[in-house]
């Protein structure tokens, strides 16, 4: 007898953790599989994830996000397909690789599908356990250069109501 898609759904956990002063690091998982991208104040992290899956649940069929090391460079690549998303997350040693390399020099981190709704979920709860550890001034203050992303964690809650209410 075939399984629902319902009971084959994988959990999506993410979190992102503020280290330092313009550095984080993050744990991003969908079942057993799972990738710990770090970040630096180079690019807005935080923001530029939230932004792409905001987009991704406003209906984008592929959306990315950069997250900026010193030296490295980790790329978020979204594919939605339904209300299913492919998620596979690069690895460069290089910022900006070396003036954008193509993603096939960059090195798999995570390749992995999930619903698009536990993703909303798991970066909105992710995102909210930041807030409420350090509000909005305090991760201004940490993060350095980019403000909390309070415009997309609310369109994202607002997405995830809809999803949720069917």
């Amino acid at each position: 007898m075939p399984h629902s898609l319902k009971n084959m759904r994988e959990p999506v956990e993410f979190r992102f953790t503020l280290t330092g002063t313009g550095w984080a690091e993050s744990r991003i998982a969908v079942g057993d599989a799972w990738a710990g991208p770090t970040a630096s104040y180079l690019s807005d992290a935080l923001g530029d994830l939230l932004h792409a899956v905001r987009e991704l649940a406003e209906g984008a069929e592929e959306v990315r996000a950069t997250w900026d090391e010193e030296p490295g460079e980790f790329r978020w690549i979204f594919r939605r397909n339904g209300q299913s998303v492919h998620l596979l997350i690069l690895a460069f040693p290089e910022w900006r690789a070396i003036v954008d390399s193509p993603d096939t020099n960059g090195t798999v981190l995570l390749d992995a599908d999930c619903a698009l709704v536990d993703l909303i979920g798991a970066v909105v709860a992710g995102t909210r356990k930041v807030l409420d550890e350090h509000g909005v001034e305090g991760y201004n203050v940490k993060w350095v250069e980019h403000p909390f992303p309070a415009d997309d964690l609310r369109a994202l809650e607002r997405s995830l109501s809809e999803i949720e209410a069917g």
